[in-house]
């Protein structure tokens, strides 16, 4: 019977000493090797007016350039290069996307892809959701080489005003 006393005595305290304020004041710090980077972004800008091109076969490509303004875990800018080809009969479903990403900040740069869906809803929002990686990184984000990128957003129906939020997670 000591021994168990013992033993969810010991356990009342371990679980005690995981939930204290001490516990979390020791949590990894924004940014570190072992904590998930969040970004948010909002209100994409463009290096000008997107390229549609239909294709023989009737496949339509599109391609922009967009340049957002970071926040959260690191203050930076977002350029993405992002592509689409799919039949032009599919135009209203759920789409293929991919996109080639930089991040910018004072303390080095981020490089990556992601690919997804870009679905489009009936209240003429568009859900997009991505999943890629991280292919170069320079200054203080060299931990990140190959880490894995989750992207998700909403283009509002203006089809200018986005809201969405990026997670880096080294593997």
């Amino acid at each position: 019977m000591k021994a168990a006393q013992k033993i969810t005595c010991l356990c009342l305290v371990v679980c005690g000493l995981q939930s204290s304020p001490l516990a979390f004041a020791q949590s990894p710090a924004a940014g570190s090797p072992t904590r998930p980077i969040w970004l948010a972004f909002t209100d994409a800008g463009s290096d000008g007016p997107p390229q549609i091109q239909t294709l023989a076969g009737g496949n339509v490509l599109f391609r922009i350039t967009t340049i957002q303004k970071l926040s959260g875990d690191l203050q930076g800018k977002l350029t993405e290069r992002i592509t689409q080809l799919y039949p032009a009969a599919d135009e209203g479903g759920s789409l293929p996307i991919s996109t080639l990403w930089k991040i910018e900040t004072a303390q080095g740069t981020i490089e990556g892809y992601y690919s997804g869906t870009f679905t489009h809803a009936q209240d003429g929002r568009h859900g997009i959701f991505q999943y890629g990686e991280v292919i170069s990184a320079s200054g203080a984000y060299t931990y990140l080489y190959r880490a894995e990128v989750l992207y998700s957003a909403v283009l509002e129906t203006d089809h200018l005003s986005i809201n969405g939020g990026l997670t880096i997670r080294k593997r």
